[in-house]
């Protein structure tokens, strides 16, 4: 799929507004990051972001239970946070390439100068 109609899907899907499932706050993101699952690289749009979790679109086929690693942009840095995650839920979108993924956090660590 061309990055370019996945991102302008995504961005479509992320302006909509759901109901919080979750016991801690989020708080909206609307970014791209990289998720690493089963030793391949797929984009991923970052809808919203707590200290436990968070929830994004991605065409990665993810599962529940799943581990995959998010790697984020640190604004203002040439670094890169890196998370492991474990996939909670996952929900179909309007789009059959995109799935939306809840996630908690596990371990996380700092990529200095990585892209």
């Amino acid at each position: 799929m061309e990055a370019k109609g996945f991102s302008k899907r995504a961005q479509m899907i992320m302006s909509q507004q759901t109901e919080n499932q979750r016991r801690h706050p989020r708080t909206p993101s609307h970014q791209a990051i990289t998720v690493h699952l089963d030793g391949r690289t797929f984009p991923a749009y970052l809808r919203d972001i707590s200290d436990n979790g968070a929830f994004l679109f991605t065409a990665a086929n993810a599962a529940e239970g799943m581990r995959l690693t998010l790697e984020m942009p640190k604004p203002g840095s040439s670094e890169r946070t890196v998370i492991d995650s474990e996939v909670v839920r996952i929900e179909p979108s309007q789009y059959a390439e995109l799935k939306g993924v809840a996630l908690r956090f596990g371990q996380r660590s700092l990529a200095v100068g990585k892209s």
